[in-house]
Order: structure tokens, then sequence, then C-alpha cells
């Protein structure tokens, strides 16, 4: 297996879905790490390119539960916004979008990046996170719901 024509491939993908459970760039290159390497240790063959990166997502994405799960991420203290992440994203109304998507709970964060990000259609998504169509469908609502009333709860301010 050509993990440089993976990382090529997949690389931003993998580490954005890890972005998204971890919430810092540091975690998120280690998982970007572990899933090269289990992908190395394992040699997966793939049917099509479909199926590759159906797997791809889905280890990337059971190595960041993983990650959060673990006993040093827990107790892992993260100062106020220690690691500035958005601060050279130049565009104003980008750089809130941002923000607003950081604060969703990882399970609508992950839905709405491979929906809107990755181009994925929701059967594409319900295989990929083991769920229902209707329950990707939902977990999209719900985060579309939640992104507006943030949006809303800063016109008041």
């Amino acid at each position: 297996m050509d993990i440089e024509k993976i990382l090529d491939k997949y690389g931003t993908t993998i580490y954005n879905i890890a972005y998204y459970y971890v919430k810092n760039k540091y975690d998120a290159d280690d998982i970007l790490q572990n899933v090269c390497l289990s992908l190395y240790k394992r040699q997966p063959v793939f049917k099509n390119d479909e199926h590759e990166r159906a797997y791809i997502i889905r280890t990337a994405i059971n190595t960041s539960k993983s990650h959060v799960r673990s006993a040093w991420f827990r107790n892992m203290i993260f100062s106020d916004r220690e690691i500035k992440q958005y601060e050279n994203v130049e565009i104003k109304e980008e750089r809130e979008l941002y923000y607003k998507l950081e604060k969703l709970p990882a399970k609508y964060r992950i839905v709405i990046h491979l929906f809107y990000y990755e181009d994925m259609s929701i059967e594409d998504i319900s295989k990929a996170l083991n769920k229902s169509k209707s329950a990707v469908k939902t977990q999209l609502h719900r985060a579309r719901r939640l992104l507006k009333e943030y949006f809303e709860e800063d016109e008041y301010v």
C-alpha cells in the first residue's frame, strides 16, 4: 500500500475528521499518523475507489473516537484557546462559521463535514458512520438548526 498516495488523496479529509473530534491540531496530527500506520499494518485490499474512501473515513472516525475516549485525552486540560486555530482565515464570515461549527457536538460536526466538505451523499455517510439514513438526515437537520441558533444569538449581542 502506498501511504504517500493515500495521504495525497485523503490526508486533508482524515485530518479534518480528526480535528472535528479533538479540536486541536496536535492531536489531529497524531490521529492522522495513527490512521496511516493502521493502513500500513493492515494492508487492506479495496474493491474500488468508493470502498477505499469509505474504509479510510471509517478508520479516521474510529481512530478519532478511540483517542477521545483515552484516559490521556480525558484528563488533558486545554487552556482557553491555547491554539488560535482560525486566525489565519482571512474572511471574517468564514472564520465565524468555523467557530460555530466548533461549538457543535462531534456527532453533528462530522455529518456536516462529510456532507458539505466531502460532498458525500446521505447514503454514503450512513454507510461510513454505520447509521441509518434517517439518523444521518436527523443529525444534519439538528446541526443546521443549531448553527442557525448560534448565528441568531450573535445578532442579538
